[in-house]
């Protein structure tokens, strides 16, 4: 397989308006819609009572934009993500944020996997929980991006996931899965399904 693109950020910047900033936002799918922002389980309850991503949280009647702990299917032991409950219906887990260029992201794969940055600001989740909250359902994405003029546009894929059919996603590189584009910003994803997360190494 060809490596078409660095990171998934790298795709992600070549959407971004010069100079701008950027969210990207993950949401559980609690029902099927044509077009839908985010990314979405099509469930609701990871059947313990414990919220599986930001779209349970909102479910269970938490509407405030905040830090909450979520406790995905294949992450047990739970961690901690930017929830907000205002864009598009609410109920979306930002798995990056990039506004302002306060963090570096031009690191190393261990970083990609493990997450860096503040939740609260520019940060990136990291591979093995954007792997395990895509896992447990069927998710879209959506990215926002706005630019220092207040323009704003964004993209958004009825379907998206991270080594989805991967035995070991973290020696398969995590490939994307996505499909089904709608949006104003322009497609920078689809042509990149089925390939592998690169970093600089």
């Amino acid at each position: 397989m060809m490596k078409v693109v660095n990171t998934l950020s790298d795709v992600f910047d070549s959407m971004q308006k010069e100079p701008g900033s950027m969210k990207v936002f993950l949401k559980a799918d609690l029902q099927r819609a044509p077009v839908r922002s985010g990314i979405r389980s099509r469930g609701c309850s990871s059947g313990e009572g414990r919220p599986r991503d930001c779209s349970d949280i909102y479910a269970s009647g938490q509407h405030e934009d905040g830090i909450y702990s979520i406790f995905p299917i294949h992450f047990p032991a739970g961690f901690q993500v930017y929830c907000d409950m205002s864009t598009e219906g609410g109920g979306w887990t930002v798995f990056q944020r990039r506004e302002d260029g306060s963090v570096n992201f031009y690191r190393e794969w261990a970083a990609y996997q493990e997450g860096f940055g503040k939740i609260t600001g520019e940060h990136w989740l990291g591979l093995k929980r954007i792997h395990a909250l895509t896992i447990q359902a069927n998710y879209e994405l959506r990215i926002d991006l706005e630019d220092f003029e207040n323009s704003t546009s964004f993209a958004q894929y009825g379907s998206f996931g991270v080594g989805l059919f991967s035995v070991d996603a973290d020696e398969d590189g995590y490939p994307l899965s996505i499909a089904e584009y709608s949006g104003t910003a322009g497609d920078s994803l689809l042509k990149h399904n089925g390939m592998k997360f690169t970093t600089k190494e």
